[in-house]
């Protein structure tokens, strides 16, 4: 399902690109998501249980990759209407009951002093929950979605139906020990501003953690992925991206990523992906059948697997975790 850059003159699209959200560097288109791509990808993803009503407000998109920091992001930054996330959201699913990155953020603000914290984007306020028993601390969620802030009140749980920027005009000095805030800078426009805008909500010495996909995902040389592209993700971030970030902010990163499975594992779900369309449909059967039903595929993406990464990086799985210190 991979798509085609488009045919203007390369004079015409470098005149004509953005620069980087995050270090304002030159940019260099890679790819374009149409709106028939996103469409057809998003029927797949859902099995035609999702209602494509909103498919009339996408638009074209280049992807473009920062010469300097390699962080991708979608040109224009337009990001999905309510009527797109309303009906995404309403999926199974959609807002999970755990990630990997909890646990491990409950174990490193473990290891601080933590009485007061922030979600931004807390969705069902499942992380709010587990923090605030495994931490004993006041957990406050943030959410722009009416729904989720209205389940989190009903749980007993302390949310804002606001954006950050209204968290943040709240407040003269920042009241949180820590900020959190998961799978959302993908989300925003203007990245940067919405890391430091997490900053500002912190004291100094605090901790502010931020996850992402790691991009590519294992799977996304040969299968795309309507869920980390345009509109649903306006930025794929990697490690160099995310020590950009905190050079920006002047502030020390940690980096942390899942174990990844093994190399043949994971070409041979890449390969079930390709051929099955969704991970809805594919399961250990289709895993295992790969290698025999598509053998040259496989062979192809058993090479890619091995240098998916660069060889120095710690990071191998799809998930990356930064955990910032706030100067």
């Amino acid at each position: 399902m991979s798509a085609k850059i488009d045919a203007c003159p390369a004079s015409h699209r470098e005149a004509a690109m953005p620069p980087c959200p995050v270090c304002g560097s030159s940019a260099q288109p890679i790819r374009t998501v149409t709106p028939e791509l996103i469409r057809r990808t998003f029927a797949a993803y859902f099995r035609g249980e999702c209602n494509l009503a909103f498919s009339a407000d996408m638009a074209a998109y280049r992807i473009l990759r920062c010469r300097e920091c390699t962080l991708e992001f979608a040109n224009p930054p337009l990001p999905g209407s309510s009527r797109f996330y309303a009906e995404i959201g309403k999926q199974a699913g959609y807002y999970p009951g755990n990630r990997w990155e909890w646990g491990v953020a409950v174990d490193e603000l473990g290891k601080s002093s933590v009485g007061v914290l922030v979600e931004v984007g807390c969705g069902s306020g499942a992380f709010l929950k587990k923090a605030a028993d495994a931490l004993g601390c006041r957990a406050t969620g943030i959410d722009t979605n009416p729904d989720a802030a209205v389940k989190c009140s009903v749980a007993g749980l302390n949310v804002y139906c606001e954006s950050i920027e209204e968290h943040c005009g709240r407040f003269a000095a920042p009241p949180y020990d820590c900020a959190v805030s998961f799978h959302c800078l993908e989300h925003v426009e203007k990245p940067l501003a919405f890391a430091r805008s997490l900053f500002s909500l912190v004291r100094p010495g605090g901790l502010v953690l931020l996850s992402t996909p790691l991009s590519p995902m294992s799977f996304e040389r040969v299968w795309h992925d309507p869920l980390n592209n345009p509109p649903h993700h306006l930025t794929r971030w990697n490690e160099r991206a995310y020590r950009e970030l905190a050079r920006r902010l002047h502030a020390d990163v940690r980096l942390f990523s899942p174990p990844a499975a093994g190399r043949g594992r994971l070409a041979a779900h890449a390969v079930a992906l390709a051929n099955h369309g969704t991970p809805r449909t594919v399961g250990r059967l289709e895993v295992w059948a790969a290698p025999v039903l598509h053998p040259m595929e496989f062979l192809r993406e058993l090479v890619y697997q091995r240098h998916r990464r660069q060889p120095k990086s710690r990071l191998g799985g799809d998930v990356i975790l930064g955990v910032f210190r706030k100067p």
